[in-house]
């Protein structure tokens, strides 16, 4: 690609980008709501936060605690993400990154993997939201999520030794990173599946926390 067509593509993204990110769905959904969960940005990267147990799912059951090394049973709130894996695998801080790595990860080239975090608390902050929804809304959330893991005789595939803390584990999922799809696209199809206030794409992190 030629230097000119190079800056032609980021002007239409990042103009898509503006654009797509105010377009709000879900707007008009019902305001009955009876569950709390989150979004949260570590500047780059969001995830949703789920209660570890409710009445429709026990994420515990499916992410042991037994396979963290530092979980137990007083963690009450769980964070899912999806992404490249070879940015989480490979790339634990900036200066780890490789310009492989990179282009892999946005040009289709890349498998992926989910980035699952427990927590003891949760408080609303600068970088964490709350989002209230309905209970058919965490369902589709349950389902959703469900549906990424890649399984094995129908058990999910824990990718061994790769968590940066020992409240994190990392899992083989499907689909695979670009450009186009990036790990805050992913946490905004979910909620758009779900029938969650969104904006229609993003992205980036900022087009999807603005809204909360």
């Amino acid at each position: 690609m030629s230097l000119k067509g190079l800056v032609l593509f980021l002007c239409f993204y990042f103009t898509a980008y503006f654009i797509c990110s105010n377009i709000v769905v879900n707007s008009s959904a019902k305001k009955e709501t009876d569950m709390e969960i989150f979004i949260a940005s570590n500047g780059v990267h969001t995830d949703l936060i789920f209660p570890v147990r409710t009445a429709h799912i026990a994420w515990d059951t499916l992410f042991r605690p037994e396979t963290f090394k530092g979980v137990d049973s007083t963690y009450q709130y769980v964070a899912l993400g999806w992404g490249d894996k070879g940015f989480y695998i490979e790339t634990p801080t900036w200066a780890d990154l490789k310009a492989s790595t990179a282009f892999k990860a946005c040009f289709f080239l890349s498998s992926s993997a989910m980035h699952v975090c427990y927590h003891k608390n949760i408080k609303p902050s600068s970088h964490i939201r709350s989002i209230k929804i309905t209970t058919a809304q965490y369902q589709k959330l349950i389902n959703f999520y469900q549906s990424t893991f890649l399984r094995k005789d129908k058990t999910i595939q824990l990718i061994k030794d790769k968590g940066y803390t020992p409240y994190d584990n990392f899992y083989e999922a499907k689909g695979t990173y670009s450009f186009l799809k990036t790990c805050n696209v992913f946490t905004n199809d979910a909620l758009k599946y779900a029938k969650v206030k969104t904006p229609y794409w993003s992205p980036f992190e900022g087009g999807l926390m603005k809204h909360y």
